[in-house]
């Protein structure tokens, strides 16, 4: 409850992903909430604490930070140009996150991954690929070990890949995918610590664009921050 409150400060900006979708698709009038599969995978990835709510607490939920959470963007986009970045939760890439899911479903003709540039970023193409925005783990299973160099940040270590940029995307922030450090892959900054865990060495990364892209030698003099 406190995460999903910080939806009403007007500082804060988040946005959607697969923890999000699976407490709309529970709230769903329509949905038989605890037999229903919205229930078994929603219980399954953590949300059984919507049942130890108060009913105050429970009319706060439903009647207003359900709602708030439904009108969340899957990808912010901020700045232009060399300054510009990209928040998204998962990864930016389309194509199915589950391949052998969408051969079942005769779908894989329509399942070509490519990582998107921004350019793509648009709400037609965004509105095409809801899935690996909220679930994909296909980017970050691409980075090998053997093939990655190192850099020292104030906030730990920091892997770049063998490939760190994607032609045409500009730098994108993105979690979903526990790490116990930061890596870069693909123009996609992974910065989630597994902060829910609550065990030492998960922590809540917080980072400022301006310092990330100097780590990164992409700040010249003169960018807005």
């Amino acid at each position: 409850m406190g995460c999903l409150r910080l939806l009403r400060e007007p500082w804060f900006h988040a946005v959607r992903g697969n923890h999000e979708d699976m407490l709309i698709d529970y709230a769903d009038p329509a949905t038989p909430y605890a037999y229903g599969r919205t229930a078994d995978l929603f219980f399954g990835n953590g949300g059984r604490w919507v049942l130890d709510l108060n009913k105050f607490d429970q009319d706060e939920l439903w009647e207003d930070l359900v709602p708030r959470a439904a009108k969340l963007p899957y990808v912010i986009t901020v700045g232009e140009g060399t300054a510009r970045f990209h928040v998204a939760h998962a990864e930016l890439m389309t194509g199915h996150v589950n391949e052998v899911s969408a051969w079942l479903k005769g779908q894989e003709s329509r399942s070509l991954k490519q990582v998107l540039t921004d350019a793509m970023i648009n709400d037609e193409i965004l509105a095409t690929m809801i899935e690996p925005l909220a679930w994909g783990r296909r980017l970050i299973r691409e980075v090998k070990s053997r093939e990655t160099s190192e850099i020292t940040t104030p906030y730990g270590k920091l892997t770049i890949s063998h490939k760190p940029w994607h032609s045409g995307l500009a730098l994108t922030y993105a979690g979903h995918t526990p790490l116990k450090h930061m890596v870069l892959h693909e123009s996609h900054l992974y910065i989630d610590r597994g902060a829910y865990a609550r065990k030492p060495g998960s922590c809540l990364l917080v980072l400022h664009h301006q310092e990330v892209r100097e780590w990164l030698g992409l700040w010249t003099p003169g960018d807005e921050p």
